[in-house]
């Protein structure tokens, strides 16, 4: 019989992102490319919680 198998909850997180893509071809042999991406936070404070 194996071991229960638990996992971390760290309750209701709300958070929204943005991801922004583009590319330019200059030429047939030059292309520049760019992306980024935007969250409204990189880090979520609050008690974690162990659940069977």
């Amino acid at each position: 019989m194996g071991r229960p198998v638990q996992y971390r909850s760290g309750g209701d997180i709300g958070y929204w992102g943005l991801d922004v893509t583009s590319e330019l071809r200059a030429t047939d042999a030059l292309t520049v490319f760019g992306t980024t991406s935007i969250v409204s936070d990189d880090a979520f404070d609050g008690g974690a919680r162990t659940s069977p």
